[in-house]
């Protein structure tokens, strides 16, 4: 409960923020506030922009043992600060604190139903803090600090923002990628060349351990190139806007390698994995858009941040504006896709047939910065689970509800 009043009170304190910097700026011409936008500090050329995220999960038929239908709660807020420097460079800090976890502890899954949660009992953190060079007119980036790795990695338009986009794991990243374990310290490049503005090309190293230990020992490293169509054939990019990702990845964290269920404990534990990817979106006129996903892991291994072994994942899906129904800023989606666990993690004892996801979501613009709505998903083959004889509920549905806001 103190959680929760602590988020009622930063809830009417940020609502309130547009009074405030009107007030600010009769004093002086430095500050100001937009709506969506956040704080300007114009003399700083800085901004900050706070932005939260409530979401309400129940599920009627949970397949964990003595569970029982329940409902539970997610929060999640973000404090974003940014400072130019001129057209050469920027820092990034970004402070973020939440709770809840909704109903995830009540089902036993491969693959999650709430990628927006972040529970940390209402502490606020400093999760990323990075500074970007920009090089050649911004035809080259480099960056260097703390970041999240799924924020720069297998990247689609319609199914990459768990605050105000898919829910579901599976729907917001690849679950055939073996990430670090938290935000973690990284170098990050990127080229792209305006004489050939249809490619992009990008490197990111990551401290696969995410413990700021011997950082270069343990690596992950990514390599990620994106064709766009749409500036290649001069097409209008509002309208026929696609991003054709195709990327590799590679951990040199240590990983055991996957026995036969009766032989005994592993010591094969100095192992890399690795896998590749691709990740499409692609707009169709003003209205639609389309994404799909990809992913392929080495099979016979296991997660150095745990969990099944999944060798094999896809998801396709749809959005549509509102515009037919006279609700511009509203978004209909839906998406269905698989995780597909190896053949070398069933014959170590595992039940291992594809769980199958589906979901569905509408957001009902109340104000441009201001979203709600209900969201739903399908899970059959859960953990991998294909009968209710063998001790599970096949499928789980989940239901819930979403409310997002841009200060």
């Amino acid at each position: 409960m103190r959680s929760f009043r602590v988020f009622l009170l930063s809830f009417l304190l940020l609502t309130n923020l547009n009074i405030l910097a009107t007030k600010a700026e009769e004093k002086t011409p430095y500050i100001s506030y937009v709506p969506g936008e956040g704080i300007a500090v114009e003399a700083l050329d800085a901004t900050i922009s706070p932005e939260t995220t409530l979401v309400f999960q129940g599920v009627t038929d949970p397949n964990r043992e003595n569970a029982r239908a329940s409902g539970g709660i997610s929060w999640v807020g973000y404090l974003g600060i940014e400072k130019k420097f001129a057209e050469y460079g920027k820092v990034t800090l970004q402070f973020k604190s939440g709770w809840g976890e909704t109903v995830e502890k009540e089902v036993n899954l491969l693959n999650g139903i709430n990628f927006n949660s972040y529970d940390v009992g209402g502490n606020v953190r400093l999760r990323q803090y990075f500074y970007e060079q920009y090089l050649l007119d911004k035809q080259v980036t480099l960056l260097i600090g703390r970041r999240n790795p799924r924020n720069v990695l297998d990247e689609v338009r319609y199914a990459n923002n768990d605050d105000i986009q898919f829910l579901a794991d599976i729907f917001n990243k690849s679950p055939g990628i073996d990430w670090p374990s938290d935000y973690t310290f990284t170098i990050h490049a990127r080229v792209a060349p305006k004489a050939i503005d249809f490619f992009e090309f990008e490197f990111n190293f990551f401290e696969a351990n995410a413990d700021w230990k011997k950082i270069f020992k343990g690596g992950f490293y990514t390599w990620q190139l994106n064709f766009k169509p749409a500036g290649l054939l001069k097409l209008d990019k509002d309208k026929w806007e696609g991003n054709y990702r195709f990327y590799t990845w590679l951990n040199t964290r240590p990983h055991e390698k996957l026995g036969r269920e009766l032989d005994p404990p592993s010591t094969d534990t100095k192992n890399v994995s690795y896998g590749f990817g691709l990740g499409i979106d692609q707009a169709l006129g003003s209205v639609f858009g389309i994404f799909s996903r990809l992913g392929w892991q080495r099979p016979d291994v296991l997660p150095a941040r745990g969990g099944a072994s999944i060798e094999f994942n896809w998801s396709v899906g749809a959005q549509a504006k509102g515009k037919y129904w006279k609700r511009e800023n509203d978004i209909l989606a839906i998406a269905v896709g698989q995780v597909c666990p190896s053949k070398e993690y069933k014959e170590a004892g595992n039940l291992a047939h594809p769980e199958g996801h589906f979901e569905s979501y509408y957001n009902y613009a109340i104000t441009k910065y201001m979203e709600i709505g209900p969201s739903v998903q399908l899970i059959w083959n859960p953990d991998g689970v294909a009968k209710k004889s063998q001790g599970q509920i096949n499928p789980v549905f989940i239901y819930g509800a979403r409310i997002h806001i841009l200060f």
